[in-house]
């Protein structure tokens, strides 16, 4: 019953976003009393820790199935965008703002999970890709994995890129094109063609 509400709750706030989503609203949505849901979770701001620590269990678990089953580096950067794409596609500008302006604890936290554990994911897809010969031999790994954390995190400044001008997911699309292709060796890039569509191809 908890994993249901939770995830009925994270539904909710990226559709609607936080504030606007109340908790008779997840009640009624889940078809108990206010009373029930308090039974499982202690406030707003329990929730939504809950759902986060769920998503980053999601997410650890996503990384190291798409390591597994990758036949190589570029296609296991190409899989983690498009995991990512699709989760960005899902949130609404509404949640965005609400999670940094109400909760910027919870936010911060958030950022610093993803600055930690996607600079470590990078900086071993980069020693993957430069011993496969898909990358070129002379990049500094552990530079170019800052560089590219460090695009991610100015795409997330509402300041530099307006959350209703630009949709999240076309940002991170783009910079994970600009990133692949700034690193791929002239091998590398014929085996990148293979895995992207043709609107992806357009934007390299």
């Amino acid at each position: 019953m908890k994993q249901q509400l939770i995830k009925k709750a994270e539904t909710l706030f990226l559709r609607y976003g936080i504030r606007s989503v109340s908790m008779d609203d997840i009640a009624r949505e889940l078809g108990m009393s206010k009373k029930t849901l308090y039974q499982h979770i202690e406030n707003k701001e329990d929730l939504i820790e809950q759902i986060f620590l769920i998503r980053y269990e999601e997410e650890r678990e996503a990384m190291a199935k798409f390591l597994v089953e990758s036949q190589n580096a570029i296609e296991e950067m190409v899989l983690v965008a498009k995991y990512i794409v699709d989760r960005m596609s899902l949130i609404s500008p509404s949640f965005k703002y609400d999670l940094e302006k109400y909760y910027p604890a919870i936010h911060k936290e958030l950022d610093a999970f993803h600055w930690t554990f996607y600079l470590e994911c990078t900086l071993a897809n980069l020693k993957r890709g430069k011993e496969e010969g898909l990358y070129r031999a002379n990049i500094k790994e552990e530079i170019i994995a800052k560089i590219f954390m460090g695009i991610s995190t100015i795409i997330s400044a509402d300041q530099v890129f307006p959350v209703h001008d630009y949709p999240l997911d076309d940002l991170v699309s783009r910079a994970f094109l600009y990133h692949i292709h700034g690193v791929v060796s002239a091998k590398g890039l014929t085996e990148l063609c293979q895995f992207l569509g043709e609107e992806e191809k357009e934007r390299l």
